[in-house]
């Protein structure tokens, strides 16, 4: 921590100013708010000075963005010290730190603010402008950078959700690293890629009169799947919604009708939401446990647990069939009705092993104690033989994986 004489010292040496001083929270950076009377600054300094060149290609991208000009009115500009850099130095205990002046952006959190539907249009429109002038630029070394919070990188977190206390919050964590392995990792490769934002959370975005006024901090930037950016906005946009789904959306189609998302993309979106709200339930508990005394890592910690409970039983299916439809792409035929599934069925499993109901129900994907059915509609089931631990529990399905990956054999062998 760096008193505010030092701090002071920096900004007299560096651009000739003089500040009252206050700390911001942050993961990485070292953030201060600068009050010089007449205007406020935000100055970052990043305590690794091998993180130079990211700094670097981050400041080349805000620049960028700033050129553009359905974008600058959101965006911080990046100040020039008295030597005419935008990037600028700190020598500290024979370390070189990279420094840089932003101006600072008026407004309200959206994470502090009521806003009426409409603005998550706005919103959806905003990112998709954002994403679409980040896909046409190439900063190489965004390419290697390895961060906890790219959802590319979620099941690197599995050996973390010994972190969560709560069993039950565990479990549905696991789950959906289960969930992620089984049917994301897979199709990854095929996903377009561009560099995102990463972080569009509800603590860095400004809205006011239902309009959004400001984005902030560009220090989580990755080149990653280009559909993570929606999930992550949707994920922190849904938070505390009595309806997520019309939330979602509204925000999904004003993205859609700027950058269009492919009917991949889209059938996944699912799953990538569910993986950033166990991320922040993840990462959160992680950092609980390491500095148990600091509350600014708990901050969505609560939200995303009540929306990650609301996700599980709202299921994929519903989902996709909703944000497939919003985007004017014809969801996933249902299949056979049930008088051919049924004869189907009698041609291979005898009469003597029962259906349940006049009208069966045609089952699609499940999740501990909820089965989704073809509709889109979501059962609690006390019934099928499940109660003690439910469908796919991750650690009865790992469990069971390892188990026939290496031998799969009837009883009559030790």
């Amino acid at each position: 921590m760096l008193p505010n004489s030092e701090i002071n010292s920096i900004l007299l040496s560096l651009y000739g100013i003089k500040a009252g001083i206050k700390k911001l929270p942050g993961y990485e950076d070292l953030n201060f708010l600068l009050d010089l009377g007449n205007q406020k600054l935000i100055l970052k300094i990043n305590p690794d000075p091998e993180s130079a060149d990211l700094a670097a290609a981050q400041t080349r991208i805000i620049d960028h963005l700033n050129n553009n000009k359905n974008l600058n009115p959101f965006l911080p500009k990046i100040l020039p010290g008295l030597n005419g850099e935008k990037m600028q130095f700190y020598h500290s205990e024979g370390k070189k730190l990279p420094v840089r002046l932003l101006t600072f952006l008026e407004g309200s959190f959206l994470a502090e603010r009521q806003t009426a539907l409409h603005f998550f249009s706005d919103y959806g429109s905003f990112t998709g402008l954002l994403d679409k002038e980040l896909s046409a630029l190439n900063e190489p070394i965004f390419r290697t950078r390895e961060l906890e919070w790219d959802l590319a990188n979620f099941p690197g977190l599995a050996g973390l959700t010994c972190n969560i206390v709560d069993p039950y919050k565990r479990t549905i964590v696991e789950y959906f690293l289960m969930q992620f392995r089984e049917k994301i990792v897979p199709c990854y490769p095929r996903l377009r890629k561009s560099l995102i934002h990463n972080d569009l959370n509800d603590w860095n975005l400004l809205v006011d009169n239902d309009k959004v006024t400001g984005l902030i901090d560009f220090g989580d930037m990755v080149f990653s799947a280009t559909v993570n950016e929606p999930a992550i906005a949707l994920a922190y946009a849904m938070m505390d919604k009595e309806d997520p789904l019309e939330v979602g959306g509204e925000f999904i189609r004003a993205y859609h009708s700027i950058l269009p998302l492919q009917k991949e993309e889209i059938e996944i979106l699912y799953y990538l939401v569910a993986a950033r709200l166990s991320t922040t339930l993840i990462m959160s508990a992680k950092k609980s446990r390491e500095n148990p005394g600091y509350g600014y890592h708990q901050v969505s910690a609560v939200p995303a647990w009540t929306l990650l409970k609301k996700w599980l039983r709202t299921g994929p299916v519903r989902v996709s069939c909703y944000f497939l439809n919003i985007c004017g792409y014809a969801p996933p035929p249902h299949g056979k009705k049930y008088p051919e599934l049924l004869a189907d069925r009698y041609q291979f499993i005898p009469k003597s092993l029962s259906v349940s109901y006049s009208e069966p129900i045609v089952m699609h994907d499940s999740a501990l104690q909820y089965m989704y059915d073809a509709e889109g509609n979501t059962y609690l089931d006390g019934v099928n033989n499940i109660p003690h631990a439910g469908h796919c529990h991750p650690r009865i399905f790992e469990a069971g994986r390892k188990q026939m990956a290496s031998l799969n054999t009837n009883t009559r062998y030790l």
